[in-house]
């Protein structure tokens, strides 16, 4: 945890041999992606050998007093007329309170095991694309019969770690055969064919292959900003989704932190 941690904030401040480094160590402490996709975010199976850590949630827990550890994302997921395990639905009218983008259902291969986890309809067809505003994400599946899920919540896995790596290789060497065979490995559990030869014709063509393969693999899992941020292209993304960016793609520091830390800079634009 505390190496994959690192390469993070390495990869983040562009210090791309020092996350080359960290990364290189992990590949060493025994890892390895796990066969099925969908088995990463299911309760049975939540204990396996690419999940470095995740949250531990119970589904006994109901967020009260020394049960804060329950998992509730089928409740923001699921519409309130798809028929869950516990109850009728979620929160979200026709569609979950989240859901993904058919633009971003669209992005993948048809044949990608990945995208088994967004449901195109349901209710035998009543509910679909013409009126449905995105897929329904399932990713943490309803599978459990108390109140909450006990789904745990992953935070690091082997497969951020391979593309991580992938990505201070080539910013350092370029898309060398080492960084292609890292996100063929991701690939090809997914079910998809190797990269193709254009996205590592180059150093650019390939980071740009990195990100979009860090979408497919890692949505919902709360990295999707940084990396953004860090490819330079968090404020297009959020004018592609008609919001209007803010003065900086960093948080301001709280005024509290500022008045107890003399000297400390407050973020530019705030």
């Amino acid at each position: 945890l505390a190496l994959g941690m690192l390469m993070r904030l390495h990869l983040n401040e562009k210090n791309w041999p020092k996350a080359e480094q960290a990364g290189r160590e992990l590949l060493t402490l025994g890892y390895s992606l796990v066969a099925n996709y969908p088995n990463l975010f299911r309760t049975p199976t939540e204990r396996n050998s690419e999940t470095i850590w995740a949250v531990s949630c119970d589904a006994g827990a109901d967020g009260n007093p020394l049960q804060g550890n329950f998992n509730p994302w089928s409740y923001y997921c699921l519409p309130n007329d798809y028929k869950g395990i516990r109850t009728g639905g979620g929160w979200g009218p026709r569609v979950g309170v989240f859901t993904p983008t058919w633009t971003f259902y669209d992005s993948f291969d048809a044949a990608d095991k990945r995208r088994t986890l967004m449901v195109d309809s349901y209710k035998d067809g009543a509910r679909n694309r013409a009126n449905m505003r995105g897929p329904v994400l399932v990713k943490y599946p309803d599978e459990d019969s108390p109140q909450y899920q006990g789904n745990d919540l992953v935070i690091l896995r082997y497969a951020d770690v391979l593309l991580m790596l992938a990505e201070a290789i080539n910013n350092q060497a370029g898309p060398t055969a080492e960084a292609v065979d890292l996100i063929n490995q991701v690939r090809k559990r997914a079910g998809i064919a190797n990269l193709p030869v254009a996205d590592a014709a180059t150093k650019d063509a390939f980071n740009t292959a990195v990100l979009r393969e860090r979408s497919w693999e890692l949505y919902f899992e709360g990295l999707r900003k940084m990396d953004l941020v860090r490819h330079g292209k968090w404020e297009s993304a959020l004018k592609a989704a008609g919001k209007i960016p803010g003065p900086s793609p960093y948080f301001p520091v709280p005024q509290y932190v500022l008045d107890l830390n003399e000297g400390l800079e407050q973020t530019p634009g705030y």
